[in-house]
């Protein structure tokens, strides 16, 4: 029987609650803002993405930008109120008042108005489908905050909810824009069907709660065959959101394997494999290890693939930021079948050193010594951003970082910043590409070549293209020899407003500089949206 992630209950089992309610906190940028003022749409989305992927935990007597971390505090700090309110205040406390199914909006709520831990709220995003009978919404159950799939109005067996408004939320003048919820993994080469060309994989997850493989081969020349899907699952047993992907040749069979982390909704997470057939279709895939809930916290995590041990099997490194600012670095050996042992840590620091949000991981063999290291792109808080290389030992764990490149403030923002890595000149050793979206909408591509000790030299740009051409944050990356030439290049999965898609190609020259891109696949509108793809 195929593993699923299918669990019955959503968050842990238990909203967790919430405290009674407590004047905001004079902490944070939140209690510097002006409180009980009119909040737009998209402002209230904002706030409630910033703290996803922090690690909080639930607590009713803590706070967290002078906000009670539970529930209802949560959802009063992305309305900007003065108190953390209760499910059962919000509305008896003249803040919020009901509203029908046709009249929610972004930023918006679902709320169960019971008392104590009897009660919870969700805020609401967005419809998942035209039906709507599910939506986006942001919430913080006792497994921590969540950006996820919620079944309209909420999931059964946990109360009555309604939706219900903030007085003083107003629409904003145009669209209210998506929020990016970072979930960055990486990975190295991809060669699913074995011919020496590496491939592109894609999990897209659908409005039915089902998720599909597709794999786009690539061809002789570096674009990419129609995609052909194999595997899929039954709906409601993959949650589309829950899944970070990485992709290598975990069984060292010379094909490539896709490797997945998944956070079920009881707050457990295990780490599948989905073995490669020769056509470079997909299996069902195959649960190796898991862990119980509060443990491992994914949204903390970013997944990067390659063989640290250099033994012939790619193996999967996790970069694990925690909420206090500690971090560690963490592998997960393979096994023969392509399944994983238990995670090993080998590099961490202390309290307040490295913040998981300020970190784009990747991996490569950076310093051609046969095993592939970890890399990172780190952001300061004071616009400084620097370039960091662990160098893997022979037990497939790491040395503490060396940082070689560091840009000083106002150069480079952090958050423009799309990383990928790949050999793009040819000489054995692996290096750093980017896409970097400038304030006045151009963008550009960046290649960091790599030293003999694995760390980088100064950036150099190669292709460029005028504002209004390309939008980076519709672009997914990642690299590979399609070619087959012995230089990687950098795929690019672009998904346009209007659900029409692409598929470029950047092919690297001998100096390791890309060339205009190169589009092979696309399909028209409402075809493929690319919010609901992720790359393996």
């Amino acid at each position: 029987m195929t593993d699923s992630p299918q669990k019955s209950d959503p968050g842990t089992g238990r909203f967790g609650g919430q405290g009674a309610v407590t004047p905001r906190q004079d902490e944070g940028a939140r209690s510097r803002a002006t409180a009980d003022s009119p909040v737009t749409r998209s402002e209230a989305l904002k706030r409630a993405a910033s703290w996803v992927g922090k690690g909080l935990p639930y607590n009713q007597g803590a706070y967290h930008d002078g906000y009670r971390t539970d529930c209802s505090g949560y959802v009063s700090m992305a309305w900007g109120l003065s108190s953390s309110q209760a499910t059962n205040t919000f509305v008896p406390n003249g803040y919020g008042e009901w509203i029908s199914k046709d009249d929610l909006k972004p930023g918006d709520a679902l709320n169960n108005d019971s008392a104590g831990n009897s009660g919870h709220i969700a805020l609401f995003e967005k419809w998942e489908n035209s039906a709507h009978t599910s939506y986006t919404g942001y919430e913080f159950t006792g497994s921590g905050v969540h950006h996820r799939s919620i079944p309209y109005p909420y999931y059964s067996g946990y109360g009555t909810f309604k939706p219900m408004r903030y007085k003083k939320i107003v629409d904003d003048s145009a669209p209210v824009p998506e929020v990016s919820v970072a979930e960055p993994s990486q990975r190295v080469h991809a060669d699913f069907n074995g011919d020496g060309r590496d491939d592109v994989a894609v999990l897209y997850g659908y409005d039915d709660h089902t998720v599909s493989l597709f794999t786009f081969l690539a061809k002789s020349d570096g674009g990419f065959a129609a995609p052909v899907k194999s595997w899929t699952s039954q709906p409601n047993y993959w949650t589309f959101k829950s899944v970070k992907m990485t992709a290598g040749d975990y069984d060292g069979d010379g094909r490539s394997e896709l490797a997945a982390m998944y956070d079920y909704a009881d707050g457990s997470v295990a780490l599948f494999t989905w073995p490669s057939n020769a056509d470079g279709t997909f299996q069902a895939p195959r649960k190796s290890w898991e862990t119980a809930p509060g443990n491992w916290y994914p949204e903390h995590v970013q997944l990067a693939s390659g063989d640290f041990d250099g033994n012939g099997r790619d193996d999967v490194a996790a970069f694990y930021g925690y909420s206090d600012g500690r971090a560690a670095l963490f592998t997960f050996t393979s096994a023969t079948g392509g399944g994983f042992s238990a995670p090993v840590k080998s590099w961490n620091v202390p309290e307040a050193y490295w913040w998981g949000e300020h970190v784009k991981f990747t991996s490569g063999d950076f310093n051609g010594d046969g095993r592939t290291d970890a890399a990172a792109l780190y952001g300061y808080d004071d616009g400084t951003v620097s370039a960091f290389t662990w160098i893997a030992n022979s037990s497939g764990g790491f040395g503490a970082p060396t940082k070689s490149w560091t840009v000083s403030p106002g150069n480079w923002t952090f958050e423009s910043v799309k990383l990928t890595s790949g050999d793009y000149n040819g000489n054995g050793r692996d290096d750093l590409a980017a896409m970097y979206d400038y304030a006045d909408g151009s963008a550009a591509m960046f290649t960091w070549l790599s030293d003999t000790d694995g760390t980088f030299l100064a950036p150099r740009k190669s292709w460029e293209t005028a504002p209004g051409n390309w939008y980076p944050e519709h672009v997914q990356l990642v690299s590979g020899d399609y070619d087959g030439n012995g230089r990687d290049d950098v795929a690019a999965f672009y998904g346009y407003d209007d659900a029409r898609a692409a598929l470029f190609t950047f092919k690297s020259d001998t100096t390791g500089k890309f060339a205009a891109p190169v589009k092979s696949w696309n399909v028209p509108a409402k075809q493929w949206w690319g919010e609901h793809v992720k790359l393996g």
